[in-house]
């Protein structure tokens, strides 16, 4: 378990970085939220995982357990790579004739808003993301390991 928690937190804060430099493209943002949020964060780090043979036998629930992991790391990440550049934006926003004071809680308010934002966009994630590793591991528990049917039993006679 240390192994699998240790390698989500890590692939996932490198997805995140990577997702949190693209977030700077303004018309990229959209896009990569969905991509993010919604979908391939998971399914991406189990599918890592198993072709790298990090992992042997995966279940389902070890693969919701990466996904869902990997992806709170993920948009956690991409956000705080993010919020320098929202700082400098509402630095630069500001205007000159308010006072230090004002300035300052108005900033303590964003604060506040971001981070509200960012825990909601987090657990937004892990949770389709732990879908999608779910998905993922389904998926390679199907492949992997064929079901025997009637059409395949060995039948040995006394």
């Amino acid at each position: 378990m240390g192994l699998l928690l240790k390698s989500s937190l890590w692939l996932g804060a490198v997805i995140g970085f990577i997702f949190g430099l693209i977030y700077l493209v303004p018309f990229l943002l959209f896009k990569c939220i969905i991509i993010l949020v919604f979908t391939l964060v998971g399914a991406m780090v189990v599918f890592y995982l198993k072709k790298n043979a990090f992992v042997g036998i995966l279940t389902i629930q070890d693969g919701a357990f990466i996904g869902g992991v990997s992806g709170f790391t993920s948009a956690f990440t991409a956000m705080l790579v993010n919020i320098p550049f929202n700082l400098a934006i509402f630095f630069s926003l500001v205007p000159k004739s308010k006072s230090l004071t004002d300035s300052m809680s108005d900033l303590g308010v964003s604060i506040l808003i971001i981070l509200m934002f960012m825990s909601f966009i987090a657990g937004l994630s892990a949770l389709f993301n732990s879908f999608s590793g779910l998905a993922a591991a389904y998926w390679y528990e199907k492949t992997e390991n064929p079901q025997i049917g009637p059409e395949n039993d060995i039948l040995i006679e006394d």
